[in-house]
């Protein structure tokens, strides 16, 4: 069965992706990681057995959109469209939505189930390298490595799992193992059957001593319970002591202090302290006030205020801010007077470089601040137009020489002939993509071709003919795989036969031998035995029940064993009578099935003969000497179905080799023809490499030389443009020169200059705008010195006639005069400010010296209602008072601590006074020890007979517990024997899968050894390159058979002696030469490979491709790989017909 194509949708990471695979041949899906070829791969098993209700493809999609449709074409070409989606049941559609039966599908994949399939027909790179460790740890065993071709688990991890659960479970000189371990346990249970009878005199003295034993420890504790308190009390009295004793001395001390007289409480003390700060304070502002009323009464007397002067404050200040602002005019005037005549001096110079002006002309001109600026900006415009203009002419005259020289470079360069045609056959014979190599190769080719198929086919024909062998009419592949079926199963009904012929020999000698034995076994006893036997056990049973001594109870089970064992052959004998009848019935059926056998045997060897006829009739068409061997004969038929593939490609690769001949002469012929035409002659023998190399170096030489031609004639087009340009540039520097000229006399106008050069225009008019400055300067400076010394001469008349009329000294200094008027104002100011402060001080000294006075008598008054309140005559009284009152709050601070002290013992004060009184401390710890040593000797009295208590107690409840020790010791030895019983069980069950599964390995070796190895050492010689030609089965030193690969030089290797590389490569031989033997008799399936090739050299990968490939012929192949240089070898190399996909990561 094969897929015409696989479309995955809403599946794993893919949301829609279609491989077609109709192609035949090899298949390589080529993807980088993360792309899904995993995904791929475990598609095909759920859409041929459905997708797991737990998927691990459902994770990007919603589930109910996940499908997966393939064409499904069968071993006739049948094909069968399907879409398989996920559910629990009608998972199974056809394009429509139509439900498909699921019989079509098993109709399709057969018994295959899903994990055969897997197991068999996908191997991953993980599973390759697996099987190749596998194999070495299992050192060439030949049936492990055979069973593990198939797929299966490791044989060697199954079997030596089983030998460790094996060891696990029992050893035969193991201790902690758990079958040793049960058995042990049995032993030791059944031992403990054995015991003794109780007395009953010894359990009553046991209880008596019990009970007084009893009463003597509880007697004891209650004394105890009386003892310990008293004990803790005294121990309580001998701590308390000193403080009682300090309690008393407390006392005693308060009772003396209360006789002294009366106590006052340490709050008066404060309040007594704040009285006597206020008349400190008080008593002291005082006197600070009448000090500094005494000053300041002192200093008013001292000062005389002159009240004219101040009655004139204001005018006399107005004059003092007036002198202030004459004096800065008169600075002011000096610097003018000073700066006026270095002015008049510059003014006289600049006029003296304009003749024709004078100083009124100068003040009356009016020259604009941008005239120099303007002036200066043409002058420079006119230098640069000038220089732009000579530059022009020079380049012009450059390019007219530049001109002349192209013109003689024109003169000397031809223009070459026309090159159409010679690159046009140029063109034409690459396109055709032929090489006189190409057809070499292709004529090698043909000839290896056709080597091969006489090395294919010279063991078969005497004289291979390729173009027969092409026309072979060869059995259908189906027809022959049908025959080797039927050849297959008449060998295994054979075998079943052969093996059931040995079976009932076996169990026929069995059980005539097993019959023998029971006829030979002892005579039962007779009734009268039986019955002499019973009575004996019935009188000594009543003669126990009558309580006789119990010495009688080893005789009564003397007879009851007598009696068993007679019971015991009785039923022996009848389980033999009816063994003997069921072995005769036995024997008569082992005689039907032996003639049963015997008419099988005959029916088969009918069959045998048919199907050798029918086998040569099948071969009949075929021109062999002989036909193949039955289980040659696929092989046969694969391999001259491949040689016609094979012929039928000599045939074409000869065609074509001929065809690739046609095209290189007429290629030649036409290069000739072109080389010709251009001037060039050629070799009439020379290839045609030579020829297209010759063709491409006239064609690149006439290039250049057209080139030349060409950068000539555009190297003059660009010369004339530039000429061009350099006359348009003379031409705008001469208009701008004429543009320049009416700006220049515009600027001259303004400036008041008549012509003149650019070279001195700018010094004419700078010249006469500074004498325009300086005349204005002058005239300003002028104004300004007349105005000053008209505000100074009226400023004088005011002062004077100020002082005339307020009656002050005058004379004719103004400025002396107003200085003494404004010092006097000072004075007298600063006198009247003086006295203003010194009333205001006298004011706030004669309130502080009220308050002061009212503090004090305040605080005498509070002093006289303390001594009132207390009784007391005098302040020396209240203090001896408040002595007292401290020492009193000082004695009730300590009894306080002693009441607590006293009250966290726990015992009354009283009692703790009574019980010490005037003892010391000796009779109290006389006391103490005297408790001591009675406490001390009740509880050893108590703990002896505590220890013997306990002691007879457990002696009682062992002899109440040994009554029932025979039944409890009986059940433990039954649970301890049916523990090692399954123990045993479970050792013979790993034992016999052990068993069962070497003999299944061996018998699959038998059945499959020859073939699978024939293809095994074909397959893995090829993989290998010849370095390991030759497989060989043989037997090690214990009579194992094991595998040997034979090196192309040394000796014979064991297969845990490859290195990594080769033992994987002969795991994958195993796996395709053990699928190469399933598919002779059963239908073949899709084989996916995933990314194999990693232990694979460079050398080795195309070679496995090769194999593959070769393997396409009979099963679909699939290889997923990542590694860009397998599937480049796939695509390009001629030995290997495969298609190459493109698997490229889910958006």
């Amino acid at each position: 069965m094969r897929l015409g194509f696989l479309e995955l949708s809403c599946y794993g990471i893919f949301e829609h992706q279609r491989l077609d695979l109709a192609q035949p041949g090899l298949h390589v899906v080529r993807g980088p990681n993360g792309a899904g070829k995993s995904t791929v791969v475990n598609a095909v098993p759920d859409l041929l057995y459905g997708v797991p209700w737990q998927s691990d493809f459902t994770f990007a999609f919603p589930t109910t959109s996940l499908r997966l449709s393939a064409e499904l074409v069968d071993e006739s070409g049948v094909s069968l469209n399907i879409v398989r989606r996920k559910g629990r049941k009608n998972t199974l559609m056809t394009p429509d939505g139509e439900f498909v039966d699921e019989g079509k599908m098993t109709a399709l994949v057969g018994e295959l189930t899903r994990d055969e399939y897997m197991s068999s027909f996908v191997l991953t790179q993980d599973e390759l390298r697996k099987g190749g460790a596998a194999i070495a740890a299992g050192r060439g065993h030949l049936g492990e490595l055979l069973y593990h071709a198939r797929g299966l688990a490791g044989p060697a991890a199954l079997l030596a799992e089983l030998a460790r659960r094996k060891d696990a479970i029992y050893r035969p000189r193991g201790r902690n193992l758990d079958l040793n371990r049960a058995v042990d346990e049995y032993k030791r249970s059944r031992d403990h059957l054995r015991d003794s009878v109780v007395r009953p005199q010894v359990v009553a003295d046991l209880t008596a001593e019990i009970k007084q034993l009893q009463e003597t420890v509880d007697g004891e504790h209650q004394e105890l319970l009386l003892l310990r308190p008293a004990q803790q009390r005294w121990i309580t009295a001998r701590a308390m002591r000193p403080v009682l004793l300090r309690r008393r001395q407390l006392l005693k001390e308060l009772s003396e202090l209360m006789d002294e007289g009366p106590a006052v409480a340490s709050a008066v003390r404060d309040e007594l302290g704040k009285i006597r700060t206020i008349l400190r304070e008080s008593s002291a502002a005082m006197k600070s006030a009448d000090d500094e009323l005494t000053r300041i009464n002192d200093r008013l007397r001292e000062l005389v205020v002159d009240h004219r002067v101040l009655e004139h404050a204001d005018e006399i200040e107005i004059l003092a801010r007036q002198a202030h602002s004459q004096q800065e005019a008169r600075d002011r005037l000096a610097l003018l007077t000073l700066d006026l005549a270095p002015a008049e001096q510059e003014l006289r110079l600049a006029l003296a470089r304009v003749p024709d002006w004078s100083q009124e002309d100068a003040a009356m001109a009016d020259i604009p601040d941008d005239v120099p600026v303007e002036v200066s900006r043409l002058a420079e415009k006119h230098h640069n137009l000038g220089e732009e203009l000579a530059e022009a002419r020079r380049e012009a005259e450059a390019l007219r020489e530049e001109g002349e020289q192209l013109d003689r470079r024109l003169a000397e360069t031809p223009e070459p002939p026309a090159t159409t045609d010679l690159r046009s056959a140029i063109v034409h014979v690459r396109g055709r993509e032929v090489s006189d190599k190409q057809v070499t190769q292709a004529r090698a080719q043909h000839r290896q071709t056709r080597a091969k198929v006489t090395r294919e086919l010279e063991d078969l024909l005497p004289d291979v003919d390729v173009e027969q062998v092409a026309k072979l009419v060869l059995p259908l592949k189906t027809a022959t795989a049908s025959l080797v079926r039927q050849f297959d199963g008449l060998a295994d009904r054979e075998r079943d036969l052969a093996t059931r012929r040995a079976s009932l020999r076996k169990r026929t000698q069995k059980n005539k031998l097993a019959l023998d034995g029971v006829l030979a076994g002892d005579p039962p006893p007779t009734e009268d035995e039986l019955a002499s036997a019973r009575g004996d056990r019935d009188t000594r049973l009543d003669a126990l029940a009558a309580d006789e001594p119990t010495s009688g109870l080893s005789v009564v089970r003397e007879h009851v064993t007598r009696t068993d064992h007679m019971a015991d052959r009785m039923r022996r004998e009848a389980d033999s009578a009816a063994r003997r009848a069921s072995l005769e019935q036995a024997l008569c059926a082992d005689a039907d099935d032996a003639a049963e056998l015997a008419r099988l045997e005959a029916c088969g060897s009918d069959d045998r003969a048919s199907l050798d006829e029918e086998w040569r009739a099948h071969w009949a068409g075929v021109a062999l000497p002989a036909p193949p061997k039955v289980h040659e004969g696929t092989e046969v038929l694969a391999r001259l179905s491949q040689a016609r593939e094979h012929a039928n490609a000599a045939i074409e690769q000869e065609t074509h080799a001929a065809e690739l001949s046609t095209v290189v002469a007429e290629s030649s012929r036409l290069l000739r023809r072109v080389l010709a035409d251009t001037g060039h002659e050629t070799d009439p023998d020379a290839p045609l490499s030579r020829l297209l190399a010759l063709a491409d170096a006239q064609l690149t030489a006439l290039d250049d030389a057209a080139r030349e031609n060409g950068d000539v004639r555009r190297d003059g087009q660009r010369l004339e443009k530039r000429i061009t340009q350099t006359a348009r540039r003379i031409k705008k520097a001469e208009d701008d020169l004429a543009a320049w000229r009416s700006e220049w006399d515009v600027a001259l106008a303004r400036a008041g200059v008549g012509a003149a050069g650019p070279h001195n225009a700018l010094a004419l008019v700078e010249d006469r705008q500074r004498c325009q400055r300086l005349a204005t300067r002058v005239a300003r400076l002028v104004a300004e010195r007349d105005q000053l010394t008209a505000r100074a001469e009226e400023f004088d008349v005011q002062v004077l006639t100020f002082a005339s009329h307020a009656g002050f000294p005058s004379g004719t200094d103004v400025s002396l005069i107003l200085t003494r008027l404004v010092s006097a104002l000072r004075t007298q100011q600063e006198l009247a400010h003086t006295r203003t402060v010194l009333l205001g001080q006298q004011q706030l000294a004669e309130s502080r010296h009220g308050t002061a006075a009212a503090s004090d008598e305040s605080a005498r008054a509070a002093l006289d209602e303390l001594l009132r309140r207390h009784d007391l005559p005098d302040e020396v009284a209240l203090e001896q008072a408040l002595n007292r009152g401290d020492r009193r709050a000082d004695l009730a601070k300590q009894l306080d601590q002693c009441a607590r002290d006293l009250s966290s013992s726990g015992m009354e004060t009283e009692a703790l006074e009574s019980m010490i009184g005037d003892k010391d401390v000796a009779e109290i710890e006389l006391t103490l020890s005297n408790l001591d040593s009675e406490i001390n000797s009740r509880q050893q009295r108590k703990d002896q007979a505590t220890q013997l208590l306990g002691t007879r107690n457990a002696e009682r409840h062992a002899y109440d517990t040994k009554a029932p020790v025979a039944v409890e010791a009986a059940q433990d030895a039954a649970e301890r024997r049916a523990a090692a019983e399954g123990f045993a069980e479970e050792y013979l069950r790993v034992h016999l899968a052990e068993h069962l599964l070497r003999g299944e390995m061996e018998r699959y070796r038998a059945e499959h050894q020859d073939s699978v190895l024939h293809h095994a050492q074909t397959l893995f010689a090829t993989l290998t390159m010849q370095e390991y030609p030759r497989l060989e089965a043989t037997y090690d030193d214990s009579d194992v058979p094991v595998l040997l690969a034979h090196p192309f030089h040394g000796s014979p290797r064991r297969v845990d002696q490859l290195n990594e590389g080769a033992r994987d490569q002969l795991y994958l031989a195993l796996r395709l030469a053990t699928l190469k033997d399933y598919t002779t008799r059963h239908c073949g399936m899709p084989l996916l490979l995933d990314d194999i090739f990693m232990t694979f050299d460079d050398r080795r990968t195309p070679v496995g491709l090769e194999v593959l490939a070769e393997l396409a012929n009979e099963l679909q192949v699939v290889v997923f790989t990542h590694h860009d240089a397998v599937a480049e070898i796939a695509s390009r190399s001629s030995a290997i017909r495969a298609t190459v996909h493109e698997l490229l990561p889910a958006a």
